[in-house]
């Protein structure tokens, strides 16, 4: 999470609430220490916990899904794990399912991620291959996945990474 875009929804974009998760604790702590810095309190709630566990809070109506959805280069731990946390889901298809739990219908899920293993970070490339999975990863699955719950949007690269609106169904 780091805090910077639940920070600048707020500040700069004129959102009434934002929120962030992160699965790596020192993470939340520092960002929580930021919103507290810069008064964000109560607009900005920043948790420890995965994606499953925030679909099912939404879910069971304990909060509300978001008309907007950031995913920014963390597509692959949630796919692979990481050195930080080695839950991971190795299934697109369950992943955007969640994503789509948490994007209200006819919100947005701003997708920016590394879509083919080879561009992914050397220790994610290890992961991948350590625990058998790199060839499950590409764009073609991940698109193939994204197709149920969102329609694509492609909206150029940032440098090798695509730019993706993803439109809720």
């Amino acid at each position: 999470c780091k805090g910077f875009f639940p920070f600048d929804a707020i500040l700069a974009r004129g959102m009434e609430r934002a929120r962030g998760i992160d699965v790596h604790e020192p993470d939340i702590v520092a960002s929580r220490a930021a919103a507290r810095h810069l008064g964000l309190d109560d607009q900005v709630k920043l948790d420890l916990m995965h994606l499953h566990e925030l679909a099912a809070e939404i879910e069971a109506g304990a909060e509300t899904p978001f008309d907007t959805t950031l995913l920014i280069n963390t597509y692959p731990y949630l796919f692979f794990g990481s050195l930080r946390a080695e839950h991971h889901y190795a299934d697109h298809g369950l992943l955007f399912q969640h994503l789509a739990k948490v994007t209200a219908p006819g919100g947005r899920l701003l997708f920016s991620n590394r879509v083919e293993v080879g561009l992914c970070p050397g220790h994610i490339q290890e992961r991948a291959k350590e625990l058998g999975l790199d060839h499950l990863y590409g764009e073609a699955q991940i698109r193939s996945a994204i197709g149920p719950y969102f329609e694509i949007e492609p909206r150029g690269k940032l440098g090798k990474i695509p730019f993706w609106v993803l439109l809720r169904k």
